[in-house]
């Protein structure tokens, strides 16, 4: 039921996208991305609703529902307000409402493949061939089953940044960090900055395996080492629920040691935190990086003292109305122009 819902969604948006195309021009980029999503995640429902008895699935497909509705609706709304609200002024302010509207449906969508992972739920494109290692190819993880962890859509001012931490996340020298912290007082933009380096096109490559976990003031330890597991492991996901503590450090120690993975601790707090989930992360000779978030650079210097840690600077005045007015005023990035001497 669920596929032949998506099927009809997805096939109504494409129309839309044909029979509309100039009073979608302005968004049309954002719709095809939606589109994609939606053809991805009904790879899913096969099994997902073959599988009707678990009543977590039955919410699941419900949501998925939800969202495809509520992907239709937005854009037949934009349809109807552009064709019957003439103006510049009404045409922008609709566009940027709608683009509202698609960030939350991918905020949404990033976290339904999330419950799929968590419910076991297989894609048809994943065949008895690739459900081991990716291809067969040593030294490799499969990346299907990687958290998705959504694509800063305004970034301003880091970029420069982010080619430093990644080039140095991907270094093998002698002289290479196996640690990079990203440390500065909260809002200043360092999980953004994590979240561009974690979905840039090198370390994707690079890296057999991501995983990213958030620790923030409430964690508990367990639910932090499976979670990364089963980032890189999703396979064991049954039994990874079933492992107590040590074993879960045990497996953690030897994945690093044995592949070139890239785990991301974001937002640790205190050095008592560190302390706690340490042990995970002290494989000799480790062929993997970590790299950490917080609000306190003693944190950092704590965790790894010959680790890199980087402080991002305060966006400048211009780049601060930039990154308002995109926030603001206009999505995509086309603001209006508005006097700054006022």
């Amino acid at each position: 039921m669920a596929e032949a819902i998506m099927s009809i969604v997805v096939g109504r948006l494409t129309d839309l996208l044909s029979e509309d195309a100039q009073l979608l021009q302005g968004v049309k980029d954002e719709i095809e991305q939606v589109v994609t999503e939606l053809m991805r995640m009904r790879t899913f429902l096969p099994d997902a609703d073959s599988r009707l008895h678990d009543q977590n699935i039955r919410i699941l497909l419900a949501d998925v529902r939800d969202l495809a509705y509520d992907a239709e609706h937005a854009v037949e709304s934009l349809l109807v307000k552009t064709s019957s609200s003439p103006g510049k002024t009404m045409q922008w302010i609709n566009t940027w409402k709608f683009s509202r509207k698609i960030k939350d449906i991918q905020r949404k969508t990033c976290l339904l493949f999330n419950r799929f992972c968590d419910c076991n739920i297989k894609s048809t494109l994943e065949t008895p061939e690739s459900s081991g290692s990716t291809h067969g190819t040593p030294g490799m993880l499969k990346r299907f089953h990687t958290f998705n962890i959504v694509q800063p859509e305004i970034f301003v001012g880091f970029e420069g940044d982010v080619d430093r931490l990644v080039g140095h996340l991907v270094d093998e020298g002698d002289g290479c960090y196996p640690l990079i912290s990203i440390c500065g007082m909260g809002g200043l933009g360092k999980t953004t900055l994590a979240q561009k380096i974690y979905n840039h096109a090198t370390i994707k490559t690079h890296f057999a395996g991501l995983a990213w976990v958030s620790i923030s003031q409430k964690w508990q330890k367990k639910q932090v080492f499976q979670r990364i597991l089963i980032c890189l492991i999703h396979e064991k996901k049954e039994e990874i629920f079933t492992w107590d503590d040590e074993k879960l450090v045990e497996n953690l120690l030897h994945i690093q040691q044995k592949k070139k993975c890239l785990i991301v601790l974001d937002d640790i707090w205190s050095e008592d935190d560190w302390d706690s989930i340490k042990a995970a992360f002290t494989a000799e000779n480790s062929l993997s990086k970590l790299m950490l978030t917080s609000r306190n650079v003693h944190v950092a210097e704590y965790v790894n003292p010959k680790g890199l840690i980087h402080q991002p600077e305060c966006l400048s005045p211009d780049q601060s109305w930039e990154l308002l007015q995109l926030k603001a005023l206009s999505p995509r990035g086309r603001f209006l122009h508005i006097d700054r001497d006022f």
